[in-house]
């Protein structure tokens, strides 16, 4: 019988402690495992272009403060169907925007639960993906914002061409 194949995991964190627990608690799933892992955002991207992997576990702060973010950016852009979930303890709607800007499917909050992490991770492979509501609220908080904004560009935009030939 052929074996399933299991959700390649990479991840991206600069504390070397929180690294390997994550690490490691990832390996131990049957259906995991993980094939590398950066302290950094450079780091990250070098990794995601040299090996294959489904799913990124990534810090947004590491070697400045917006790492993360510029290494989802980057990766999104040459790899677009590897799925990247934000791991940090940032949860201000500014931080949050500019995450799921970047191109990444998830956002989870450090020191959650192992098991909500790896359901994270499944959920992502699977396509199946599962904002905390307020992560979701956040996100559809600013795309309203950014509709509104749209349509008064519009409308002033519309306005304006009648007034000039």
């Amino acid at each position: 019988m052929a074996e399933e194949k299991k959700i390649r995991v990479m991840v991206a964190e600069d504390m070397p402690l929180l690294r390997e627990d994550c690490c490691d608690t990832v390996d131990q799933q049957e259906d995991m495992e993980i094939v590398g892992s950066a302290a950094s955002g450079q780091e990250i991207c070098a990794l995601a272009r040299e090996k294959d992997c489904d799913v990124i576990l990534m810090d947004i702060e590491m070697e400045t403060m917006q790492a993360g973010i510029v290494a989802a950016e980057a990766i999104h852009q040459s790899r677009p169907e590897v799925k990247i979930i934000f791991m940090t303890a940032h949860e201000t709607d500014e931080m949050i925007n500019s995450a799921m800007a970047s191109g990444a499917v998830d956002y989870v909050v450090k020191g959650c639960p192992d098991e909500v992490l790896l359901e994270h991770i499944r959920k992502a492979y699977t396509d199946q993906i599962n904002l905390d509501p307020h992560i979701r609220q956040t996100v559809m908080k600013e795309y309203t914002r950014l509709r509104q904004s749209e349509r008064s560009l519009i409308f002033f935009i519309n306005n304006v061409a009648r007034l000039t030939g």
